[in-house]
Formats: structure tokens, sequence, C-alpha cells
């Protein structure tokens, strides 16, 4: 297969992307570390992919580089913009942002509060948080509405509702430019900020559910309550969140 001249960047000019690649596809030997797991996460969110599907198409197609980087553009919209690469790079290589990204960064931190005092005291004491309006009222019908297309059901036909699903009420639904909007809600992503205490943020490119009420002839059919996480202690800090 084809190799780019520089085995730590690929021809999209991003570092560890080979890498990436070699691993996952099983092409190289590079073993999967802590290390290159790290990284292969800020190359994989830093590109806007999901990371289940991204793993399951290196590891059962087993692409080209050359295919596996048409891949990310397609689902990128064609392109990428240099300061998502500039900061993917910064990040793997330990380096110091540019000037734009770090304003861009301060933005964020100096931005006005989402969270109130009440509202992080709140988090601290239940481990959870409500952002009232995270977005607007005419985002979310347009994520609600690309949800329903992308299923082919109706709002207003029940009879619709009710389809078989190998991951229960999670949805393999990850591209729309709806979703796409709402991940870079600013007021999402200074909430975040705060918990975090950075604006430094990577989001996550995560898939949608969909749960209609229970029938006589539909159990809810999971996945059921669970942790993400290890519950041994110390166990790690760490922030999910979603937009109902």
């Amino acid at each position: 297969m084809p190799m780019s001249a520089n085995p730590e960047t690929s021809s999209l000019g991003v570092a560890h992307l080979e890498k990436l690649w070699r691993h996952a596809t099983r092409c190289g030997r590079e073993k999967l570390s802590p290390r290159n797991w790290t990284h292969d996460r800020i190359v994989i969110e830093g590109l806007s992919l999901p990371l289940e599907e991204t793993l399951q198409y290196l590891g059962q197609q087993r692409p080209p580089l050359a295919d596996f980087e048409k891949w990310i553009l397609d689902r990128n919209d064609g392109a990428i913009e240099p300061l998502r690469i500039e900061r993917i790079n910064a990040t793997i290589h330990g380096e110091q942002y540019s000037d734009e990204l770090k304003a861009l960064i301060r933005a964020i931190d100096e931005a006005e509060p989402v969270l109130s005092a009440a509202d992080l005291s709140f988090w601290e004491e239940h481990g959870y948080v409500i952002v009232h309006d995270a977005i607007t009222q005419d985002d979310c019908r347009a994520a609600e509405l690309a949800v329903w297309q992308s299923l082919n059901m109706h709002p207003h036909n029940p009879e619709t509702w009710y389809q078989r699903s190998t991951h229960g009420i999670m949805r393999q639904i990850f591209h729309h430019p709806a979703l796409t909007k709402n991940r870079r809600s600013a007021r999402a992503h200074k909430a975040f900020a705060q918990i975090w205490g950075t604006g430094d943020l990577w989001a996550t490119i995560d898939r949608v559910s969909f749960n209609p009420p229970e029938s006589k002839g539909w159990a809810f059919p999971g996945p059921h309550l669970h942790w993400d996480t290890s519950l041994a202690a110390p166990i790690p800090f760490d922030v999910s969140g979603l937009i109902y």
C-alpha cells in the first residue's frame, strides 16, 4: 500500500494519522500503547470522526491510506480547516498553539458563564446538571427532523416508530449538518469549559437515540442504566452529556 514520505504525517498534513491507519488496519507492527491510544483519540475527534464508526471502518474494510483520507474528507464536507489540523499537530507534538488558536480558546474562557454558582454547586453535589436552552429551539427542531428522516419514520404515525435496532435505542446516525451545528454550540462548549476548568476541549462525535413509548408489542430494548467508566477507586474524572 502507498505510504507517505513522513511516517508520522499523512498527505492531509495530520500528524499520527498514518500511524493510526497502520495499527488499526494491522498493516504495520505498531503496538497499541496508551500513548498511541491517546493520540488516536486526538486525531479521530480532532477530525470530527466518530470513534466507533472509524475503528470499525479501518478494522473491517482495511482500506488503503488514500481511501481512508478520502473517507475522512467525505465526512468533513470535502475540507478540513487549517486551524483544526494545526491544533491536532500541536497537541500530538506537545507544541504551543499559535496566537490565533490561543485567542479562540481564550474567547471561550472569557465568555459569560453559562452555569451559575448554584448550578456548579449542584454539579459538585449530585454529579449532573441541566443546561436549559443549550441550543435554540430552531436548532433542536432541525436535529429532531434529521433523526426522523434518517430513520424513515414519521412523528405523527406511531406505526413507523417501532423498528428493531442492533443497538437498542441508540441509532448509528453521526453525520448531518444539524448535528454538526449543535456540537459546535458555544453555549454548550462554555458549560463544559466551566466544569473542566478550560475551554481547550475536543468535541466527540457520537450517535443519536430514539426511544418510542413502550406498548403491548414493544418493551424498552436497552441499553439499561450503566456507567461508562470503572467504579474502582480512584474513579477518573470524566464528563458526558446529551442534548434532549
